[in-house]
């Protein structure tokens, strides 16, 4: 259980900055990751992704108990490849 903490910790800052690019505040209408099953993934799709994309939404998807995997919009995922390739140190 430990390591679903550190996870969402992780997702918590990950958040975070994401907000701070795009210029939002904390007080703005952006949610936490909602916890979703795996079989609520499969079972509504269509539904999902369209909240991920149109509205923002964040998803942690778990599978038994572990979370497995997070899903954001692909807006957010590019912004968050171009933090982390801004931040990596050259030898």
């Amino acid at each position: 259980m430990a390591s679903s903490h550190a996870s969402e910790a992780l997702l918590s800052d990950i958040h975070q900055h994401i907000l701070e690019e795009v210029g939002m505040s904390q007080g703005e209408k952006v949610s936490k990751p909602a916890p979703i099953s795996a079989t609520e993934l499969r079972t509504q799709t269509r539904d999902i992704l369209a909240r991920a994309r149109f509205q923002g939404e964040h998803f942690v998807v778990y599978s038994y108990g572990k979370a497995m995997a997070a899903l954001v919009s692909i807006d957010e995922l590019e912004s968050l490849r171009r933090f982390r390739d801004s931040n990596k140190t050259t030898p």
